[in-house]
């Protein structure tokens, strides 16, 4: 959102994101299962743009990304905190420590002269309803940086830089409004042309594997998305489930990656429970044993009160999970496949086996007698 905005705003602006990147205009798909490249391959990246004409670099910058010093010779024009919950600790030693590292961003702000070459105001962007954000907000007001605030109070009304706006968003759900709303509020903050920068997001169909509908003749829907953690998953959730006929189900496929926060699957258990039926399948298990991973998500959906009627299996093999939701769906039910999203490859002791969530669908309706819709 950030990237089209800008761009069509007058700044051009080139993209490093999880799922895709962008430089002089030409969309790419990541290379890795890895948001903010290591410092070399990043600065490697800024340089293509710079030389492909863009004047403008969006980098999503993670905690691992600020902490290990990924981002460490970068001096950034603004900064947008979407949102701020419990995650990565298995990397991090505690969330004060998470914290922490997200608020180096403030700090690689304040000393910025990014901005001043075309004299736009150093700005961090926070969620205005989102108490979380709201130390970072405090941090940048101490160092004296502008503080804009963006919300979504639904899937179409949404605060842009403190005023109330109306989007129509070619992706569904009210966290997608939320974060077109903080990308509009940068270009607002920066005094560049709004309805212009509205008219692109409004049009923006997202990357690969971020709410993508796959298309076809069936009479119930299917939405590809890459929500992996609790908070993601809910708000994907709730997306889907706003998708379904009044007495539509929601069928669900989920898990959780190995080595990785276990935290995570208590959250992804819970936010679940939302779903009428679930399946959980294998993310990304690495070294770690699939059924201690799988089990740990069902005392957690089983712990959180699902909902009456509802069921999980455990079916590791992920087509197979796939096949089974999209075998079961009725029409005006909503298929989520949520974990996945544009990554390439499923990664099991050591070996990445390649992978296509929404090819893999795609195969299932077609194997069912459904046509895709050209």
């Amino acid at each position: 959102f950030l990237s089209t905005a800008l761009t069509a705003a007058g700044l051009r602006t080139g993209l490093v994101s999880t799922a895709i990147s962008r430089v002089g205009g030409i969309q790419r798909a990541a290379a890795a299962h890895q948001t903010t490249p290591e410092a070399p391959a990043l600065q490697r990246a800024l340089r293509d743009m710079v030389e492909a004409g863009d004047e403008a670099a969006a980098v999503e910058s993670t905690s691992h990304g600020l902490q290990l010093e990924r981002v460490g010779a970068i001096n950034f024009a603004s900064a947008i905190y979407t949102t701020f919950s419990p995650d990565h600790l298995d990397f991090h030693a505690n969330l004060d420590e998470y914290r922490a590292a997200k608020a180096k961003l403030v700090a690689r702000t304040v000393g910025s002269a990014a901005s001043r070459a075309r004299h736009l105001p150093r700005v961090v962007v926070v969620h205005a309803s989102d108490p979380a954000v709201q130390p970072f907000a405090a941090a940048a007001e101490a160092a004296g940086l502008q503080v804009a605030r963006f919300d979504a109070y639904s899937e179409h009304e949404v605060l842009i830089n403190g005023v109330k706006a109306e989007l129509h968003l070619s992706m569904p759900g009210r966290i997608n409004a939320a974060n077109a709303a903080a990308a509009l509020t940068l270009v607002a903050a920066w005094g560049l042309p709004l309805p212009a920068a509205i008219a692109a997001v409004e049009g923006e169909v997202g990357p690969p594997g971020r709410s993508q509908l796959i298309s076809g003749t069936q009479p119930f829907r299917v939405i590809v998305d890459f929500a992996h953690t609790g908070p993601s998953l809910t708000a994907s959730v709730a997306v889907a489930r706003g998708l379904c006929a009044p007495a539509g189900r929601l069928l669900l496929v989920t898990g959780a990656a190995g080595e990785r926060d276990p935290g995570r699957r208590t959250a992804v258990g819970q936010a679940a429970t939302g779903a009428d039926l679930v399946w959980v399948a294998d993310e990304d298990p690495r070294g770690e044993d699939p059924n201690h991973i799988a089990e740990q998500i069902r005392a957690a959906y089983l712990a959180a009160t699902p909902r009456p009627g509802s069921s999980l299996h455990i079916l590791h093999d992920r087509a197979a999970a796939i096949r089974a939701a999209i075998s079961a769906a009725q029409p005006g039910d909503v298929v989520l496949l949520a974990g996945k999203g544009h990554e390439r490859t499923i990664e099991r002791d050591g070996v990445d086996k390649e992978w296509d969530e929404a090819a893999t669908a795609q195969s299932v309706l077609s194997s069912l007698g459904y046509s895709p819709k050209l």
